[in-house]
């Protein structure tokens, strides 16, 4: 009787209904898995996107950086050819310089 009394008590929360949805405990703790799972797996994908918007942003900032400083460079490089242009242009129409 005893071992009955065990037998039963230990198929309990897999083999009874729970009070009024006629499901089953362990279809209960299935579900709960599950539902972890995915809570889990939601996590996961959150997290790699935030990291994914945060690397792109950062990329998108470097570009918009490097794009400044390279047109700044372009810039003051057609300033400073102007100049020499201009300097070698002065002296070519300047008088010479005589020479002893």
């Amino acid at each position: 009787m005893r071992l009955e009394g065990r037998a039963r008590f230990n198929a309990w929360p897999f083999s009874y209904p729970l009070a009024g949805d006629g499901r089953h405990r362990h279809q209960e703790q299935t579900l709960s898995r599950s539902n972890r799972a995915r809570v889990q797996a939601e996590a996961a994908f959150l997290k790699t996107q935030t990291r994914s918007l945060s690397r792109n942003r950062i990329v998108s900032e470097t570009d918009a950086v490097n794009q400044a400083r390279d047109a700044n460079t372009a810039r003051l490089k057609e300033q400073r050819l102007n100049k020499e242009a201009l300097d070698r242009a002065a002296v070519a129409t300047a008088p010479g310089i005589p020479l002893p």
